[in-house]
């Protein structure tokens, strides 16, 4: 685990005030599909209930009311898409939710941790979809602002293990889920391209361990990182 290069990614805004700078910490939870983020996020809640400040865990496409009207749509496998109306419906879904539904509550000094966020748009839609990452970034910009991960933990696990996931789980796919292996080999060469790229930011996992050793150990990291951010006020 990181301790000297622990940082706050997410830069403040250029003239925030001192009151303004003691805001929460934003992290998120990334990974290919089947990689464990749920179910980590649940192993966490009860490690951060009744914390201070308090810890928001939501999640994407979805979040406000709006955001999940989209993710609806976007992850239903009966409805046909291009991959464009699909990047757009994404960041569309981002947009509200980073302004209604994380910003509010990192400005009110409250923690946030996210279940996907922006890495996955590049993975996905810029990597998966071969849309080109920095078109995705760019498309993404207006809906993130300055809302940006202080960090991001990336669950990786083998093409064996999610394929045991898979047909463990025995459920319907998603319109996501039901794309074939070659996309999910883009989605992860994506996902290790930008872990390549933001070290600092992204910290992996080994997504077959069991979930109460990682729930223990992103807590600790988030209680770090929160002292190193906020500390000295």
């Amino acid at each position: 685990m990181r301790r000297s290069d622990t940082r706050c990614a997410g830069q403040r805004p250029e003239g925030e005030t001192t009151a303004q700078a003691s805001r929460g910490i934003f992290v998120t939870i990334e990974g290919p599909d089947f990689s464990g983020k749920s179910t980590l996020v649940r192993a966490m809640r009860p490690l951060l209930a009744g914390d201070e400040p308090p810890t928001h865990f939501t999640r994407e496409p979805g979040g406000t009311p709006a955001a999940e009207r989209i993710r609806a749509l976007v992850l239903d496998p009966e409805v046909e898409m291009d991959a464009w109306t699909e990047a757009y419906l994404y960041a569309a879904a981002r947009a509200d939710h980073a302004r209604h539904g994380i910003l509010p509550r990192l400005v009110r000094g409250e923690n946030v941790v996210c279940e996907r966020y922006l890495d996955s748009s590049l993975a996905y839609q810029g990597y998966g979809r071969g849309l080109g990452v920095e078109a995705v970034r760019e498309l993404n910009a207006w809906a993130v602002g300055a809302v940006v991960p202080d960090r991001t933990f990336y669950l990786r696990i083998g093409v064996e293990e999610r394929a045991r996931r898979v047909r463990k789980l025995g459920a319907s796919l998603d319109r996501i889920e039901k794309v074939g292996d070659e996309f999910w080999r883009r989605v992860e060469e994506g996902f290790e391209e930008l872990i390549r790229l933001d070290p600092h930011r992204i910290e992996v996992l080994d997504g077959e361990r069991p979930p109460e050793e990682l729930a223990e150990l992103v807590v600790g990291e988030i209680r770090s990182l929160r002292y190193t951010c906020g500390g000295d006020g």
